[in-house]
Formats: structure tokens, sequence, C-alpha cells
């Protein structure tokens, strides 16, 4: 099992809110992030605001899970420059890449796990949701993941349920990513 490190209001979850100096020190020692983001849903992109960032190591082994509005606007800062220079292992980088240039960083190196599958596969299948991370993880790694939690992103604060969901986003990343490297 990972260890899950939460930063955020934590009055309505068992996870106690880490120190953020502990995370920008766990930061500094990664080459590789898994990376994900978590907003509120409307109809524009536009109109969305980031809620949750989650960070994980490149084996799944530690993944943070980072309530965005609990940081005050100096931690923002000194987070989005950790993770702007990193590798930064996304599925769907078109969607958290938005995300983060919204709010004022452009990820320097990206790997997109959704993308390499396409590539990987030539455009296989035209199923609606081939190449989804849901139905990435059920066929590389056997691993059920519901997507209905990331509906729940509104306001804070945010319960286990939520948390778990958002660790879960980035899991199998780093491993998925050594297995396209294999295939490619």
């Amino acid at each position: 099992m990972s260890k899950l490190q939460f930063i955020g209001n934590d009055r309505i979850t068992s996870y106690e809110c880490s120190p953020f100096v502990d995370l920008l020190a766990w930061l500094d020692k990664q080459q590789i992030l898994c990376t994900d983001t978590e907003t509120n849903v409307t109809e524009s992109i536009l109109e969305r605001k980031l809620k949750v960032i989650s960070l994980g190591n490149e084996t799944g082994s530690e993944i943070w899970v980072i309530e965005w509005e609990h940081l005050n606007p100096g931690n923002q800062k000194a987070l989005l420059e950790h993770i702007r220079c990193k590798l930064n292992v996304i599925h769907n980088v078109s969607f958290d890449y938005k995300m983060f240039k919204l709010n004022g960083c452009t990820l320097e190196k990206v790997w997109d796990t959704m993308l390499v599958e396409q590539t990987l596969h030539n455009g296989i299948s035209s199923e609606q949701g081939y190449y989804g991370l849901q139905a990435v993880y059920k066929r590389r790694f056997d691993l059920d993941i519901s997507k209905d939690e990331r509906l729940t992103f509104g306001e804070g604060p945010y319960d286990d349920r939520q948390i778990q969901y958002a660790a879960i986003d980035v899991l199998k990343l780093g491993t998925l990513r050594k297995l396209q490297i294999k295939e490619a």
C-alpha cells in the first residue's frame, strides 16, 4: 500500500494535515512526478478552478494529495515552482496542463501516458473511453477504478473517499510509463 500524505483542511477526514515543508523536501528528492489535478465541474474549462493536486513518486509508493485552496499564495507559488521543472507523468496532459497554465505554471517536461497508449496501439479502438485512465488501468493492471468521484470536487473540505480517489489516479502512472518505454 502507498504512503499517502495529505495537505488540506482535515476537519472531515481521517488524514492529518502534513507540514508543507515536508512536501517541499520530498519534491526536492524527486526527478519524476506522477501528476494529476482535480477541478470543479463546469461547462467551460476557462471557468474551472483547481481544487486538488495529486503527486506521486515513480513507483507509486508515496503519494501526496494537496488541497489547492488550503495553501496560501506563497505556498502555491513554491509548489508550482517545484512541479514545473520535473518530468511530470500525466494521463491526458492537455487537461492538466491547462489547469497548471491557468495558475501561472508552464510545465517544462511532460509524459502523456494517454497519448503514448494511443500511439502504441495505433489508435486500434474507437471505443469510447478505451484510452481513458479507467480503461487503461483495467487493461494494464487489472485495477478497477471509478471516475464518478471526479464530479464531487466543489468546495472543500474533502473527505477520505475524495482524497483516496485523487491518490489512485497517480498510483500506477510511473509503472505505466515504464511499460510504455519497454513496448516502444
